[in-house]
């Protein structure tokens, strides 16, 4: 992960938004879960995320992200990455990333 000033907004890989997160300096483990995690802990750490998420003012850039990058683990934009997953799913977006093919939304060519 980089790190850069511009202007009077530092930014982690270019993205000034992350700053901006209601999460921002919060303990990571909220949203992302711990090995072995199951049952009503889970559900529990995924709701107070996800309540963190609702008062956030870059909610929809923080689910572009992590859609956009696939991310596999943990809460991004209010959505648990099942949530994500299926999302993508619906709106057919095909993930060569193995492959090396650009990934696709509904016949539109998207940043690998």
């Amino acid at each position: 992960m980089s790190t850069a000033v511009r202007g009077e907004h530092r930014t982690v890989d270019g993205m000034p938004w992350q700053d901006l997160g209601s999460c921002r300096g919060m303990d990571s483990a909220i949203f992302f879960h711990p090995d072995g995690e199951r049952g009503r802990a889970r559900a529990d750490r995924v709701r107070r995320a996800k309540q963190v998420c609702r008062t956030c003012t870059v909610l929809d850039k923080c689910l572009a992200y992590a859609l956009m990058t696939e991310q596999p683990f943990g809460i991004w934009g209010g959505m648990s990455e099942t949530e994500r997953q299926r999302l993508l799913e619906e709106h057919g977006l095909v993930s060569n990333k193995s492959s090396g093919h650009p990934r696709r939304v509904g016949g539109q060519q998207l940043p690998a």
